[in-house]
């Protein structure tokens, strides 16, 4: 995967076509989390481009990294805008993969804003059309997801079945940070119905997996 140095770095050279388009998501998706102020700026540079081309691929990935920004930033109901229009577009493109990583953002945006109901009706539609296509990293997000809201109206059990399903997946991923998320939402499930013995469990597996994220990081 190129860095953002390097992605940057191509930007000048590249014709105002599909290829810089690609370029400027990439870039805003790998800065949208440290530098959201510049992810933005690309994402409103690949939206205009992809306007132009009537490219309604680039147009969807433009509208997901905005809908990204505004979810990270606390602008949930612009968020459910932007991955609303992202959805539409996608649709247009047959972009089956991104129509549900754009349904994965509504149903995380619908959940912050305390609407679990609606939150867990997309994810679980999310899964089964996850499943239908075999995509594990999907699958996953949508087990996470479901959790989460049965975790908000007190289904422990239910939400660490979910937790589990998404945590195997993980490991067959090798998706360590997300892992590192899923057994730290284990553990509290574990902890609210007293189970302190398999939290305290969870808890280190988490920490384990921090530590090595940590190392990385310090040798990177």
């Amino acid at each position: 995967a190129q860095n953002t140095d390097s992605l940057k770095s191509a930007l000048p050279n590249l014709p105002y076509d599909t290829s810089r388009v690609v370029t400027l998501i990439n870039l805003a998706q790998k800065m949208v989390d440290n530098e959201p102020g510049e992810a933005l700026k690309y994402a409103l540079e690949a939206l205009s481009i992809s306007r132009q081309l009537k490219y309604p691929y680039g147009t969807g990935l433009s509208f997901k990294t905005m809908a990204d920004y505004y979810k990270g930033t606390g602008g949930v109901d612009t968020a459910i805008y932007y991955y609303t229009l992202a959805r539409e577009n996608f649709v247009a493109a047959n972009a089956t993969r991104q129509v549900l990583f754009a349904e994965n953002g509504l149903s995380t945006c619908y959940f912050s804003k305390g609407d679990y109901e609606r939150g867990q009706k997309i994810a679980e539609e999310v899964l089964k059309k996850g499943e239908a296509l075999g995509d594990k990293k999907i699958i996953a997000g949508a087990h996470m997801r479901i959790a989460n809201c049965y975790s908000e109206t007190g289904n422990h059990a239910e939400s660490i079945n979910h937790s589990l399903q998404a945590a195997r997946l993980y490991e067959e991923l090798n998706d360590i940070k997300s892992l590192a998320i899923i057994y730290n939402n284990i553990a509290s499930e574990f902890k609210d119905i007293n189970d302190f013995k398999s939290a305290l469990d969870y808890n280190l597996r988490a920490l384990e997996i921090k530590k090595k994220l940590d190392n990385k990081r310090s040798l990177a």
